[in-house]
């Protein structure tokens, strides 16, 4: 999480933005990928998403589609599993 915090401050000063912080299902995505680029990884995943960021908190619709459909597989599977 510290990585994260750093990352997004190092990102407002270079881009400009004001982005403050991360939507609760972005920080559940962020918590259960095995980020297999490491820091790299991360930090692109934040910069795109703060190009696109029209406000000041990073949503699921800001991540990239690799992200967003392991969201998606993951949520279906919880629900078809609780059923």
């Amino acid at each position: 999480e510290r990585e994260r915090e750093f990352l997004i401050k190092k990102l407002n000063s270079e881009l400009g933005s004001n982005v403050l912080s991360l939507d609760e299902r972005v920080r559940d995505i962020f918590m259960e990928h095995d980020w297999p680029g490491n820091i790299r990884e991360l930090e692109n995943v934040l910069e795109r998403a703060m190009n696109v960021i029209e406000g000041m908190i990073i949503q699921v619709h800001h991540l990239p589609a690799y992200l967003r459909k392991k969201a998606l597989k993951e949520e279906l599977n919880h629900e078809i599993f609780t059923m």
